[in-house]
């Protein structure tokens, strides 16, 4: 589809992820009795929360006809946040170290 499709569907799948998906599988994990497969979905929702802010404010950006800029991109590698230009100090979803982030390369 289009951008606009796009960015719509992603929010989507990112938002139901949040609420219903990972919520679940945390669940599951809880009732098995594997803390640490119930810590990763957790520390998964919460970076899945702010990819969904990422894509309403890039969604938004293109509804007002505003350019994107390009910026860099880091990834948490613990657990999938994403910062632009520079890591923090520390992962505010996973509390990791700024070393876990990896730039990526953004194609815009």
């Amino acid at each position: 589809g289009d951008t606009f499709s796009n960015l719509e569907d992603a929010i989507e799948g990112e938002l139901y992820e949040t609420k219903k998906m990972y919520k679940k599988f945390e669940k599951n994990a809880n009732s098995l009795g594997q803390e640490v497969a119930e810590l990763s979905f957790s520390l998964a929702r919460d970076a899945e929360k702010v990819h969904a802010d990422h894509f309403s404010s890039y969604l938004k950006h293109l509804e007002k006809g505003r350019e994107i800029k390009k910026r860099k991109i880091y990834v948490c590698e613990i657990c999938g946040n994403v910062e632009f230009e520079e890591p923090p100090e520390t992962c505010p979803v996973c509390d990791h170290s700024k070393n876990f982030y990896k730039e990526i390369y953004a194609p815009f």
